[in-house]
């Protein structure tokens, strides 16, 4: 068992690596996006070569789609999620011949539907980490 100065320290630590950890929680969202707007096309039948499937990718936390640093402010760290295949924009919002498949738009609305779920089980895990707890539970 922890005395209050141990847990005030671990909480402390745990405060000192929250950019990390919020950096490793916007990856993993971004991720979720991505995989999510894969499945999409996939399930409109949208894939000849792959190549527009295999094109959806994000930013790092360290880096956006530009090269520079990822956006953090005030605790919320902002990850690009993107298609760079040339003709993505196409596939993506369609034309005058052709219907958009808007699967990364899709995607991104289904990851933000369970986003608050992910990101509080990922916290309480860090929180168990950093106290030797069990998490919400308890151990």
């Amino acid at each position: 068992m922890m005395t209050m100065q141990q847990f005030v320290a671990a909480l402390e630590q745990m405060q000192n690596d929250m950019p990390a950890i919020m950096s490793e929680l916007a990856v993993s969202e971004a991720q979720q996006a991505v995989e999510f707007s894969k499945m999409i096309v996939m399930q409109k039948g949208k894939v000849e070569t792959g190549r527009y499937l295999n094109g959806f990718t994000h930013g790092d936390a360290q880096k956006d789609s530009e090269g520079a640093p990822a956006r953090q402010n005030k605790g919320i760290c902002e990850l690009d999620v993107f298609n760079n295949v040339p003709y993505a924009g196409r596939l993506e919002y369609g034309n005058q011949n052709l219907a958009g498949t808007y699967a990364l738009a899709t995607g991104i609305n289904m990851m933000k539907q369970g986003q608050q779920a992910r990101i509080n089980k990922k916290l309480e895990e860090a929180l168990a980490k950093y106290t030797g707890g069990g998490g919400k539970n308890g151990a």
